[in-house]
């Protein structure tokens, strides 16, 4: 068994970092940054998608499981005071949970591009109205205009689709989740003005959209120069996490939501 472990770089995350590498050498448990089995990510919910993304190519080998010192917890389950139990469950081959990203085509004269995400994948222009046409399964829907739009996946709910005013989706149900961003709604531009919850089969497409626009993928951003089409799905490529035990969903969203942070130490 090889475990990597991704921290972020503020104080008490190193200092957890240090003391979960020292007692992984005490167990003789291999460190290995490069190719991991395990990854221990040590942070809030923004550490796993970076590490997920820094990892990407080997996801199919890697099974990433949470210490959370940050504010956010959906994808943390463990605390810094559980750091024996999380030793415990790589030696004993913990069971982890699949989940599907999701992936995107970015298609122009000149190429074509696929990108991943965990959370959403979202175009935007903060500058200009956006302009757009929404296909589900190429099927127009409607004319969009306004700032931009997000595609969440069930875990992406709880991120920026929520700031949205977004549904937030249990876990476990593959899901693709549509929703407006500032969008202009009077007599001359219509909108659907709601989330839009499609089942993990549908493809949305939006094209044409303009160049200049943004498109974000997790913490990631890219600006085409070019006019470009963009086909979003639920990819088959997936990720692995180990969640606690004791921890369920509705578990998680009491503490991210309503408790107050300081009693979750």
């Amino acid at each position: 068994m090889k475990v990597a472990v991704y921290v972020r770089g503020d104080e008490l995350s190193v200092k957890i970092a240090e003391e979960i590498k020292k007692k992984l050498m005490s167990s003789k448990i291999t460190i290995d940054d490069e190719n991991p089995n395990i990854v221990i990510f040590i942070g809030g919910d923004g550490t796993l998608l970076r590490a997920i993304h820094y990892y990407i190519e080997k996801l199919d080998l890697i099974h990433f499981i949470g210490v959370r010192t940050g504010t956010l917890g959906f994808f943390c389950d463990y605390k810094p005071s559980e750091i024996e139990e999380v030793i415990n469950r790589i030696k004993n081959g913990a069971n982890s949970k699949k989940y599907r990203l999701i992936e995107a085509e970015i298609a122009t004269n000149t190429l074509k591009k696929n990108i991943f995400a965990v959370n959403e994948i979202r175009i935007e222009n903060p500058f200009h109205t956006l302009i757009t046409n929404i296909y589900i399964d190429d099927f127009l829907t409607n004319a969009f205009y306004g700032n931009g739009l997000n595609v969440s996946s069930q875990l992406g709910s709880s991120a920026y689709n929520r700031s949205l005013g977004g549904a937030l989706v249990e876990r476990g149900l593959e899901i693709l989740q549509l929703q407006e961003i500032a969008a202009l709604s009077n007599r001359s531009y219509r909108s659907i003005n709601s989330p839009l919850i499609l089942n993990p089969n549908h493809v949305i497409k939006f094209d044409p959209v303009a160049k200049k626009t943004i498109i974000g993928y997790d913490h990631l951003t890219l600006e085409m120069n070019e006019d470009y089409t963009i086909r979003i799905w639920l990819s088959d490529k997936t990720f692995q996490l180990i969640h606690h035990e004791n921890n369920t969903y509705f578990d998680v969203l009491n503490s991210t939501f309503m408790k107050d942070k300081n009693e979750d130490k």
